[in-house]
């Protein structure tokens, strides 16, 4: 917790395991971080730009997860959180920008995976935002962004922050923006891949994409966008086969979009690790039992998914050899494979951890586990994945309320763009079936066979 202190005063660029506040070129340092009562505390003074006052500013970690790297640095204002190591031997370092927009739930677990990367990754220097940082502290995100070498976001669609943001990201050579208002996302820039808007066209996908989606998904458009971010999830795996050298910086948006979306702890931190291995030449450093393995999991996932994931097996029965050296091969330094939840399933507190495919063998699990709880009414409860992923506390506590008050509750977790599917294809109803018998509904021919009756439905 911060109090007094200005955000345009911040200055990252002090040595390892000091930091300070700026006014010209005085600084004051401080010594690297103590321990105070199991919480680590810094604290230290300066003049303020044109101010004559000291003011003074103090820092507490709740979390030593979060805290500075041996050798490291880690500062935090009002919220945003700023992490770094020097690099061996000297040299610039590595700077990411990272902004977090709708999922702001996730800002401490972005900020401990800031602090975990820059402990495994010298040179590396990482700046936790959010959106709400373009209000409350433009000029120091100004700053952070004016020296950045790679700028990440998500989720960010209000028209002001994206018009503010648009015109500062430019001289960025690397930019990740995911799931965000177009206008933002065609400001994506990885090499020679981008996403600009061409001249008479709508801004989104890549046309190589969309023409791809256009050969297996349908004409709903709920279901394009679940093939969109089926084949965000496939893509990588598919494009290791190709051998083509412009597709490696199509391939690199498409790993990061795969850590990113996969979420939790571990994938954030190989994430940024990689980033900075990619695009700044540095040389993180990872445990061996957690190499890459091969590049795809034995288990087919059904549809789109399913369609792309033979792909792969195509592509790696025509490129045999390289995909024999990609298998087998293992580096000291391999980064780890992602940690994957799937796009959509169901949980419970009471089985942490595991992932039901289907409401069917949820309820069969819940109706052995509970036999009392026959008869009860039946609640689907649509959780967003990544609050699922980031085991954020309001959800047993919403299942176990729910459980106190006589309900059955569904937690049934989706991505977002495909709650439309979810609720079409694996809920259903009396009101439904019995239409369906009479002749006084159309069936749904896309009614999947582990569909459940449902009383309600809570979004």
């Amino acid at each position: 917790v911060l109090s007094a202190g200005s955000a345009s005063a911040f200055s990252p660029s002090v040595p390892a395991g000091m930091a300070g506040l700026r006014k010209g070129s005085a600084f004051a340092h401080m010594p690297p971080l103590g321990r105070m009562g199991g919480r680590s505390a810094l604290s230290l003074s300066s003049s303020m730009r044109g101010r004559d006052r000291r003011v003074s500013l103090r820092m507490t970690l709740a979390d030593s997860s979060a805290a500075a790297p041996e050798g490291g640095e880690a500062e935090e204002q009002a919220g945003f959180r700023y992490f770094g190591t020097d690099r061996a031997g000297g040299g610039k370092r590595f700077r990411i920008v990272l902004m977090a927009g709708f999922e702001t739930f996730n800002r401490e677990l972005y900020k401990q995976a800031a602090a975990q990367a820059v402990g495994q990754c010298d040179g590396l220097e990482i700046f936790v935002f959010t959106d709400a940082d373009i209000d409350a502290h433009p000029e120091a995100l100004g700053e952070a962004l004016e020296g950045a070498d790679a700028f990440f976001a998500s989720l960010i669609f209000d028209f002001n922050q994206v018009n503010w943001l648009s015109d500062r990201i430019k001289g960025i050579p690397n930019r990740f923006v995911f799931e965000s208002a177009l206008e933002l996302m065609s400001s994506t820039q990885v090499g020679t891949f981008n996403m600009k808007s061409q001249p008479g066209k709508k801004q989104g996908m890549p046309p190589a994409v969309k023409s791809l989606l256009s050969k297996f998904s349908s004409t709903r458009e709920e279901d394009r966008l679940d093939g969109y971010t089926s084949f965000l999830k496939i893509g990588p795996k598919v494009l290791k086969y190709i051998p083509v050298d412009k597709a490696q910086d199509m391939k690199r948006w498409l790993s990061t979009y795969a850590y990113w979306n996969a979420g939790g702890l571990s994938n954030v931190v190989t994430m940024l690790c990689e980033l900075g291995r990619e695009l700044g030449g540095l040389s993180p450093s990872y445990a061996p039992s957690a190499a890459a393995s091969s590049p795809l999991s034995e288990e087919d996932d059904g549809g789109l998914l399913g369609v792309f994931q033979r792909a792969v097996a195509f592509f790696s029965s025509l490129f045999a050899a390289d995909s024999d050296e990609v298998a087998t091969a293992t580096t000291p330094n391999a980064a780890p494979d992602i940690t994957e939840a799937p796009n959509r399933g169901l949980i419970h507190p009471e089985r942490p951890g595991h992932y039901f495919s289907s409401p069917r063998e949820y309820l069969n699990w819940y109706h052995e586990k509970h036999p009392e709880s026959t008869g009860r009414k039946v609640v689907g409860v649509l959780l967003y994945r990544k609050h699922v992923i980031s085991s954020l506390p309001y959800i047993p506590e919403l299942i176990a309320h729910m459980e106190g008050e006589g309900l059955l509750p569904l937690p049934f977790f989706i991505t977002g763009v495909d709650a439309h599917i979810a609720v079409r294809d694996s809920l259903t109803s009396r009101f439904e079936r019995e239409g369906v018998r009479d002749g006084t509904v159309a069936a749904n021919p896309t009614l999947s066979p582990d569909a459940v009756e449902v009383d309600a439905v809570v979004s």
